[in-house]
């Protein structure tokens, strides 16, 4: 495995966090008894937020 980055992966990181990005502002609007409140969450961890 190589230690230095590509271009591919800084690509696929700043999806990464584009996507983060937008579901933690889409979590923000839901409240905590909504149906996708723990399945949000619950992605956003796993993804790395």
């Amino acid at each position: 495995m190589k230690l230095k980055g590509s271009e591919h992966r800084y690509g696929v990181i700043a999806l990464l966090l584009i996507g983060l990005s937008g579901l933690g502002l889409y979590m923000v609007e839901l409240s905590y008894y909504d149906a996708d409140y723990k399945s949000s969450v619950d992605l956003h961890r796993s993804l790395g937020g």
